[in-house]
């Protein structure tokens, strides 16, 4: 079915989508799909992920070892990048966000985003912290970003949802 699908949509010669700001979220567990949905409905198509319940830890194969339990605990613990787990630096800064954050330019640049929406919890300090080196580090690859804060409330979407809007009116 799958096959199907894709072959489907490879023949399609335009997309309704095609014109509409491709997206990259980076955050933590955002596990709120209505939030996605709220993002798509500003006017943009999220397109690729780095939250914690979406590709940051669904992207990576676990290794095949002699116990099981050792390639699942390396996987999580050595290839997962997480603002909560502590990583030694080395090298300049520079070389320091790219050991850290290359993997989600190359995800940008894959999926050909034209933004990042970088997504912080309130009080949620890791991600507070990291969110402004990754707009730093997007940015300076080219792809612009916009960080918001939110309190897994509903009184903060009509704000976001505003910022958002002219967040993609920038950089249509």
């Amino acid at each position: 079915l799958l096959k199907q699908v894709i072959a489907e949509v490879k023949g399609r010669s335009s997309s309704p989508c095609q014109e509409l700001p491709r997206l990259l979220v980076w955050g933590p567990e955002i596990d709120d799909a209505p939030f996605i949905e709220m993002i798509e409905q500003t006017g943009a198509n999220v397109v690729i992920d780095d939250i914690c319940l979406g590709t940051k830890t669904n992207w990576w194969d676990v290794d095949v070892t002699p116990d099981p339990l050792d390639g699942i605990a390396e996987a999580y613990l050595d290839k997962i990048n997480c603002s909560r787990t502590y990583r030694q630096r080395w090298g300049s800064r520079e070389e320091d966000l790219d050991d850290r954050f290359g993997y989600i330019r190359k995800f940008a640049q894959d999926y050909r985003v034209n933004g990042v929406l970088l997504y912080a919890i309130k009080y949620c300090d890791n991600y507070e912290f990291d969110a402004i080196d990754v707009k730093d580090y997007m940015e300076k690859a080219g792809f612009p970003g916009l960080v918001v804060e939110g309190d897994y409330t509903l009184m903060s979407i009509q704000w976001m949802k505003t910022r958002i809007q002219a967040f993609l009116e920038m950089i249509s």
